[in-house]
């Protein structure tokens, strides 16, 4: 959970400590998702998030989470909807 601007150095320290997957948040608001973080990442072969909330995910999530989560779903921005 970092702004934009950070995102790009925390995945550069990911690929350093081998880190193979990275989630970048993406609530209400801007979130942390940097096109530029996204492709460095794909490039090194990072499975990656972009810009989706945890909370989706969580069994017992509140009304608001599961609505958010059918939504994405829904118009096909859910990352599972992307899986390859």
């Amino acid at each position: 959970m970092t702004p934009p601007a950070a995102t790009e150095q925390v995945v550069r320290d990911c690929v350093e400590a081998g880190v193979a997957r990275v989630w970048m948040h993406r609530g209400a608001g801007r979130g942390a998702v940097s096109p530029a973080a996204v492709a460095f990442c794909r490039e090194r072969g990072i499975a990656v998030v972009e810009g989706a909330c945890p909370f989706m995910f969580l069994p017992g999530a509140g009304l608001v989470h599961r609505a958010h989560g059918a939504l994405a779903r829904l118009f096909g921005r859910h990352p599972g909807s992307h899986a390859a």
